[in-house]
Order: C-alpha cells, then sequence, then structure tokens
C-alpha cells in the first residue's frame, strides 16, 4: 500500500558542535551584528540541574516503565490475561480501557528487553483468544469483563450488561499497534492479526448512532441506549476516528463526525486562559489531564493539525493550564508546588473517592494524581520531570509496581493502590517521549490513519521560527531538560524551505556565540545541543536567516 503524505512527516534533528560554555567564546566572520533582542542576564548555573542528568533520567523513567508493565503481565487475570481494573479489586473481573492500554504496551517491553517477542506475541494472542470468546454487543465488549467467562460485568447499577463503545475503541487501538509490531509470518503473530482483523469487521459503530447524528456511548441489551452522547473533546476520539474508518456498512458518515464530536460548544475562537490559547471545549481551563494525554498516546499531536485545533498547542497548553491554577489559583492550604500538581481522574481519600479532578472550585479538593503531571512529559518535558523525581524519590508513594496512584498532602493521606487506566498508559506515553515508538505503529495503521484522514486532521504547519517549544508565559523563557536517551537538548523550529541558509546565536551575558545546523529540511526541524558542551543557563536563542533575524526564544537549559 502507498503511504500517505502524512507518514512521512517527521522531525528532522540538526545538530551543532559549538558550546556556550565557560570555554572562550566562539567567534566567525560570517557571524553578523547582533541586533536588538532580549537579554537574558547570565546569573549562575540553575541549582537543580544534577536532577536531571541523562543518567538519573534514564533510570527514573525505565523503572516507572517496567513497574507499570510490571502490573499487567504479572498480575494480570489468569484466565483471559487481560489487566485487572485494579489493585485491591476482584481478580476475576478485567478493565477493557486497561487491557486496550496493556496491549498497547506490549511493543515496548519487548523493544526495552523486559519480555521476548515471543512472549509479547503470546500474551497479544492470548488477548484476542478471549476478546473472540467475550461477550458482545453490536461488535462492542462490555466497559468491564468477567475473565473467566467473558460475559459483561456491571459498571454501575444502570448498565448491567452494555457494550463500552470508547473503551471498545481504546481496545482495538491496542490491538491496532500490536497488529504493526508483530507483523511477522510467525503462526502466533498471524493468528492474532487475523482475529484482530475480524474484530474490526464485526464492530457496527453505525448501529451506536442510534439513527441520530451522533455517537452513544453506551448500549445495554435490555434498557437500550444509556442517555450519553459522545462529544468532544475528550478522551474519545479514538471511537470516532475508528468509526469513520470502518467497513462501508458499519461505518459512521462524515456528518455524525461534524455534528456529533464537533457539537455547538466544540470550538470557543479567541479563548484563553493565563495567556494560553485554550479554544476547545467546554472547559476553561481544560477538564482532568488525563482527557488529553490517553487519546494523544496513539495519536501523535506533534504532526496534527485541523480547521480547528494545533494539536501540540492544544495538549501542551492543557498541561501547562494545568500547571498554572495548581501554582497560583488554587487554595493554598493543598499546598501545591512546582513538584506537586496534576489533577486528573484517581482515587482520593474517603469521603472525597474517586473522581475527575480539575482546575476549579468544586473540581479540586486538594489530591493530586500522580499520572497527572508524569503522563505531560511528551509536551512540557521539565515540568513533568520535576513532579516525576519528586514522587519517586517519595518512600510513601513506592509500591509494589512503583509510584502509586493519588496523595492528597494537605490530608496526610496517600494511596497504595493501582489503577489500570491510570498506569498503564504511562508505560506508552513516557515511551513516545523517549523514542516516539507507539506513534510510529498508530500511524502505520490504516484504520487509524484512515480515520485521522478522515476527520480532517492534516500535517502541521507553521511560519518560519521557532515552533513547538512549551514557553512559560510567567518566565517568558521554554524550559528545557536534556532528552535521557539523545543527550541533547531540543529546540524546534520551522522552515519554509530545505537546505536554507540558517544559523542560530545564543547569548549568555554578554557572550555571543553561533551555531551552524548541519542540515535543514523543510518543514520541522530540531536544533540539537549536545548536553556536556552547554552551561545549564538562561540563554536568548535567536534565528537567521540569509543573514537576517527570523525569531527569538528565552531558554532556560536546566
Amino acid at each position: 500500500m502507498k503511504l500517505q503524505p502524512i507518514l512521512y512527516f517527521f522531525l528532522t534533528a540538526a545538530t551543532c558542535s559549538c558550546s556556550c560554555s565557560d570555554e572562550q567564546a566562539f567567534h566567525s566572520s560570517e557571524q553578523p551584528e547582533i541586533p536588538s533582542a532580549p537579554v537574558v542576564p547570565e546569573g549562575s548555573y540553575f541549582a537543580d540541574s544534577l536532577e536531571y542528568t541523562p543518567e538519573k533520567q534514564r533510570q527514573t523513567l525505565t523503572d516507572i516503565q517496567r513497574g507499570y508493565f510490571r502490573f499487567f503481565y504479572e498480575d494480570y487475570q489468569k484466565d483471559s490475561k487481560m489487566a485487572l481494573i485494579g489493585t485491591e479489586r476482584p481478580a476475576i473481573n478485567v478493565a477493557l480501557a486497561g487491557s486496550g492500554y496493556a496491549a498497547t504496551a506490549i511493543p515496548v517491553a519487548v523493544e526495552r528487553g523486559w519480555i521476548s517477542r515471543k512472549e509479547g506475541a503470546q500474551r497479544f494472542l492470548d488477548m484476542c483468544t478471549f476478546l473472540n470468546r467475550a461477550e458482545r454487543y453490536h461488535g462492542a465488549w462490555s466497559h468491564w469483563m468477567n475473565g473467566k467467562t467473558g460475559a459483561g460485568s456491571p459498571f454501575n447499577p444502570k448498565q448491567q450488561s452494555a457494550g463500552d463503545l470508547v473503551e471498545t475503541a481504546f481496545m482495538m487501538m491496542g490491538l491496532f499497534v500490536c497488529s504493526e509490531y508483530f507483523n511477522s509470518e510467525d503462526a502466533t503473530e498471524v493468528q492474532a492479526r487475523a482475529l484482530v482483523t475480524k474484530f474490526h469487521n464485526e464492530i457496527d459503530w453505525n448501529f451506536y448512532t442510534n439513527g441520530e447524528k451522533t455517537l452513544y456511548w453506551a448500549w445495554d441489551k435490555n434498557m437500550g441506549f444509556a442517555p450519553l452522547k459522545i462529544s468532544g473533546p475528550c478522551e474519545a476520539l479514538p471511537a470516532y476516528l475508528l468509526a469513520l474508518s470502518a467497513p462501508k456498512e458499519l461505518a459512521i458518515t462524515e456528518d455524525v463526525y461534524t455534528n456529533g464530536w464537533r457539537g455547538k460548544n466544540f470550538f470557543n475562537k479567541g479563548r484563553t486562559a493565563y495567556g494560553y490559547t485554550f479554544e476547545l471545549g467546554n472547559e476553561e481551563k481544560g477538564g482532568p489531564l488525563f482527557t488529553t494525554q490517553h487519546p494523544f498516546l496513539w495519536i501523535n499531536p506533534f504532526i496534527y493539525q485541523d480547521n480547528y485545533a494545533d494539536y501540540w498547542e492544544f495538549c501542551t497548553n492543557h498541561a501547562l493550564i494545568n500547571r498554572q491554577y495548581c501554582l497560583n489559583d488554587a487554595p493554598k492550604e493543598y499546598l501545591y508546588d512546582e513538584r506537586n500538581w496534576g489533577l486528573s481522574a484517581c482515587y482520593g481519600p474517603e469521603p472525597l473517592g474517586y473522581k475527575g479532578r480539575s482546575p476549579g472550585e468544586g473540581r479540586d479538593d486538594g489530591t493530586i494524581c500522580a499520572t497527572g503531571a508524569m503522563g505531560a512529559i511528551t509536551v512540557t518535558p521539565f515540568y513533568a520531570q520535576q513532579v516525576i523525581n519528586s514522587l519517586y524519590e517519595t518512600p510513601r508513594m513506592k509500591g509494589t509496581y512503583g509510584i502509586t496512584d493519588a496523595y492528597n498532602t494537605s490530608l496526610g493521606w496517600a494511596d497504595s493502590r493501582y489503577l489500570s487506566i491510570s498506569v498503564m498508559p504511562l508505560v506508552s506515553i513516557i515511551e513516545n517521549y523517549r523514542s516516539g515508538l507507539i506513534w510510529r505503529l498508530a500511524l502505520q495503521s490504516e484504520p487509524i490513519r484512515k480515520g485521522l484522514e478522515m476527520a480532517g486532521f492534516r500535517a502541521s504547519g507553521y511560519t518560519e521560527g521557532f515552533c513547538q517549544n512549551p514557553v512559560n508565559l510567567q518566565t517568558g523563557a521554554a524550559d528545557l531538560i536534556v532528552h535521557p536517551d539523545t543527550e541533547n537538548y531540543r529546540i524546534r523550529y520551522w522552515s519554509d524551505t530545505a537546505s536554507a541558509n540558517i544559523h542560530f546565536t545564543l547569548r549568555c551575558g554578554d557572550t555571543v556565540r553561533k551555531v551552524i545546523p548541519d542540515a535543514i529540511s523543510k518543514g520541522l526541524n530540531t536544533l540539537l545541543l549536545p548536553y556536556k558542551q552547554w552551561s545549564k543557563r538562561a540563554y536568548s536563542l535567536n534565528m537567521y536567516k540569509d543573514n537576517k533575524l527570523t525569531d527569538t526564544l528565552n531558554i532556560h537549559l536546566r
């Protein structure tokens, strides 16, 4: 099959060989006179820079990923090989969405060497075999299932035996990712892929419209459709994408997507919070963080825009707004700070219990979801790593599988439980930050790619200059952390032409140094600054094209 143009839209890394450290200043006859630009005081080294060395990050992130994968691979439901709902939950019931996230993580475990390819393929097949015999409702599976019999388990008193379309979509996204990874002619892999194709050809997405221009979340065989329509933006985006790309007789029409997902409150032009553009949805400061983190663990927000949003900006600003609220607007008695933020769905102390938490009165009770800030690592790496390091080094937050679900400092409470829908996505989210593996596999899947195209997603485009760097509007600078595996700082920029005459200068106090990229592609590029060659300080970074200043970005190398 010929791949669509979007498959070739990847970030090109342009490296450099010059440093702005304590060495003698670099000068060149090619360096132009520096025009007036924001001056960042040289100051001292960032005191916390040693917390974010590549070695320490690699160890911490690998421990978190591997611990959460162990929750699924070692503490699974024994009959179905599916993911349990959580610790301290009945060992007979399995979670459909948690299993979808777990399936997505299997290729990560193989690539990282925690299990063999043969073991990963067998678990993929085992899950498919169970799903093939499990009870289905017009092709969809239940939110929870009895792992022994495959029968639907009640999610709530009103939903006794029902198909859950959104969680079915999450399960299919995980299975599609596995199908792309386990792509050999080995009998186990062939058999598993055949079952995934079978499921794809049996889920009746159109049935779940109930004859209307929208999708319904659930259908009960005794009670009919639950009074819950799926509208965006929320975590349910994969349901609409797969419904669009399904076989024709089972698919929805594009007007169902337009009217159902993009309803009347979908787009709020010009809306901002704390200065950050946030135009999608009813929530001015965003809902729980998982609503952007979970769907975009399969969909790469760095490469997609549509007529309504730049999805990198949408996901990034959601995290920045959540953090800004916690640091400045939340009640002071909650004791939030730079290492304690992240409002999402999680357990809470009694009587607060489990719920989705988000910025705003009545929605925030002082309970932090441990995976909330951690899940922002793809879009705000430094701010996420601040929280990760703190949690990783806090004994009361450590359990059998690593960092536990939630805590409430103001009430002196820390959870001891794990919930599959919270921890399993983190294996893949962190891997996307480190290698982009899941994003690449998902983009290779025809149903996922076709759904994105039919929904109007297209390759991102920018004006020439810096882009996709998370600027803290309170400081006016982007806080950058070294990538743990490549050991480079990464700054993204856009070039209108390939092989353009572009160079950069970094001002550090009165010292200015010039950096020339090795290669430049048309579109998104990444300027790489080697970790060991740069002081951990504040800089003013200037981009020049044909010796004319194009753009300026203030950066903090942490």
